[in-house]
């Protein structure tokens, strides 16, 4: 007869498996020699992410990490492009909010 875990037990241990995970990436994050503007986009990126994702950026980080925070070119350019996305995100939402300020003051000039 199998082990069967009810709903609530495999939803407990998705719970801790992404705990763990994200402890892991922080570790990695903080023992990298990643400058601190680029770990924050990293973090800000990770809900977007998907799975596979952040699986490779673990491994990536655990590169990293291993060669003592020598970067290679590769890595260099794959995390400048994570950076340049957090980044055009950031101004794109700072657009939006702008502009939703600038039809809002329109209404209540009305």
């Amino acid at each position: 007869m199998k082990n069967k875990k009810n709903p609530q037990q495999q939803e407990g241990n998705v719970e801790e498996e992404a705990r763990a995970l994200g402890k892991k990436l922080v570790l990695l994050l903080r023992s990298s020699d990643l400058p601190e503007e680029v770990q924050i986009s990293i973090i800000h990126l990770l809900p977007e992410m998907t799975l596979e994702q952040i699986d490779e950026l673990v491994n990536v980080l655990t590169e990293n990490v291993a060669r003592g925070g020598e970067m290679d070119e590769g890595l260099k350019q794959r995390l400048g492009k994570v950076k340049e996305k957090y980044d055009s995100k950031r101004e794109d939402l700072a657009d939006s909010i702008m502009k939703d300020l600038d039809d809002l003051e329109k209404e209540i000039d009305k």
